[in-house]
């Protein structure tokens, strides 16, 4: 019996196929798997960017956003036709996805720092990939957007002036413009005249005003004329402490008195010394520069010793360095207030050449000086009479002063209770005391000149002596000061308690009919 030949090749050439293709599929799924992990890795990369991208352009319009997403990729492959994948050499089911590692945003922006809340909003958009890496880093300069430059404006065509002539012809062409212009210009001159006849009675009433005051109160100390000059009340004197002996200030003083000529510097101080303004002469002198001094104890007899009177003593200023007067002075620092006094009467007109000091203490009654100003304003100019021809008038008596600093208020009730105090002896000790021994309605006047604010500053002495002075003022008035006075801090070098101080000691050196001396008990 003979068996049938079985052919082993048409059996094997399937079976070889087979194995072929499961060979080729196994050699090159690999690469397919990797492919296709890739291509969903950066389609994951791109949706972030796309929804991160915008939000951080919000905010800095150059910003770069960049994705990446690393994954865990392992040595596997599917069997094809099978359910089952080769890895490590053993067979897994073919399920699960693709494992992310972490996912790193990479921002490049000119800020140097996000807030929480858009870095939240980005974790939100990135929540459930995986671990998020946020990194803010500096845009680089090359990659910052360059500012392109305005156009520059087409160039303005140049403007024409209309010329007046044409213009003055096309209007006058108009029959109702020469009398409007005839109208208006006569309006304008009216409104001229009338406000500057007002301004001129202003002046000349305030003027007057002032030297009345001075004249009425000729006895008292040169800080209250010189606030009669300035229209104002005692308190307005601005006082300045006193500079280092030989020394000169380094304020506008001292260079306005630099800058004057010898002439000036010497009227302005024979002035002072008729006028007798020694605190202010003392101001000048510290301010007039060493190598001048010299030159003017030559020019004039009696500065030498006016300039050893002034050693030592307070200071105030009066301003009056500023006067153009002393820029081209009159030759009249030989002669005396009533010398001078003499001389205007005659001539009118020298009111207006002379400083305010010497105006100040003309010996002149208001109606005169009233008089003085109209005929000098209205009178013809007339030649200045021959100052040099004139005797030299005596010289005042000056008498050396000293000054007997307090350092506490014991010091000074030690003084008080001395018997028998003169008044030289009352002027070198500075003190209210020499206020409050004066009578009632004298000390009303002299406190009613200043404010509770420049009280405070000069209230300082006995308690006594305070309440007392207090019980003059007002009971409004008592209360401000009393209020001021927890805010500053007194002291008897202020410009206020030197005024009330030298206005006591002329109030004594000078009583009205009935202002007497007081003695240290009645103070």
């Amino acid at each position: 019996m003979k068996y049938p030949m079985i052919d082993f090749g048409r059996f094997a050439r399937p079976i070889w196929k087979l194995l072929g293709l499961i060979l080729v599929g196994f050699i090159f799924a690999p690469t397919s798997v990797e492919a296709t992990t890739r291509e969903s890795i950066f389609q994951i990369q791109q949706v972030l960017e796309s929804r991160i991208a915008p939000i951080i352009r919000a905010i800095d319009p150059a910003a770069l956003v960049f994705v990446r997403v690393k994954t865990v990729i392992k040595d596997s492959a599917p069997l094809p036709g099978t359910p089952f994948v080769v890895q490590d050499l053993t067979l897994k089911d073919a399920t699960g996805d693709i494992q992310i590692e972490k996912v790193e945003i990479n921002i490049l922006t000119r800020k140097p720092k996000f807030s929480k809340t858009i870095t939240s909003l980005i974790h939100e958009i990135s929540d459930g990939l995986g671990p998020v890496d946020l990194r803010v880093q500096k845009l680089p300069t090359e990659l910052r957007p360059k500012a392109e430059a305005p156009p520059k404006p087409p160039p303005a065509p140049p403007k024409r002036a209309p010329g007046f002539l044409p213009w003055l012809v096309e209007s006058l062409r108009d029959p109702m413009a020469i009398p409007i212009a005839f109208l208006a210009f006569g309006l304008m001159m009216l409104i001229s005249f009338q406000w500057g006849t007002f301004r001129l009675g202003r002046v000349v009433k305030s003027g007057l005003a002032s030297l009345a005051t001075s004249v009425e109160n000729g006895g008292a100390s040169s800080a209250a004329v010189s606030t009669a000059m300035a229209g104002g009340s005692a308190a307005g004197a601005e006082a300045t402490s006193s500079l280092s002996a030989g020394g000169s200030g380094s304020d506008a003083a001292s260079d306005l008195l630099a800058g004057l000529p010898a002439e000036g510097l010497v009227a302005i101080l024979a002035d002072c010394y008729w006028c007798e303004y020694d605190a202010y002469a003392a101001y000048l002198w510290k301010r007039i520069p060493v190598e001048k001094r010299k030159d003017l104890l030559l020019q004039v007899d009696f500065l030498s010793e006016y300039a050893a009177y002034l050693t030592g003593m307070r200071e105030q200023t009066l301003g009056a360095e500023q006067e153009p007067c002393y820029l081209q002075p009159l030759p009249i620092w030989h002669i005396d207030n009533a010398t001078l006094t003499g001389v205007v009467r005659s001539n009118p007109q020298l009111r207006f050449r002379i400083s305010s000091l010497r105006v100040a203490r003309l010996a002149l009654q208001p109606r005169e000086r009233v008089d003085i100003i109209r005929s000098g304003i209205s009178s013809a100019p007339m030649a200045l009479p021959d100052f040099k021809g004139f005797p030299a008038s005596a010289k005042r008596q000056l008498k050396m002063r000293t000054e007997i600093p307090l350092n506490t208020v014991a010091e000074e009730k030690e003084i008080m209770a001395l018997p028998n105090l003169s008044i030289d002896i009352m002027e070198s000790v500075p003190s209210l005391a020499w206020l409050a021994g004066l009578p009632e309605a004298v000390v009303r006047e002299v406190l009613g000149g200043f404010t509770a604010r420049d009280l405070a500053a000069a209230w300082v002495g006995p308690e006594e002596i305070l309440t007392k002075l207090a019980g003059f003022l007002p009971e409004k008035k008592q209360a401000m000061l009393k209020s001021y006075s927890s805010q500053v801090v007194p002291s008897r070098n202020s410009p206020v308690f030197r005024t009330l101080h030298q206005r006591s000691i002329a109030l004594l050196r000078n009583p009205a009919p009935a202002v007497a001396a007081p003695t240290a008990k009645a103070a």
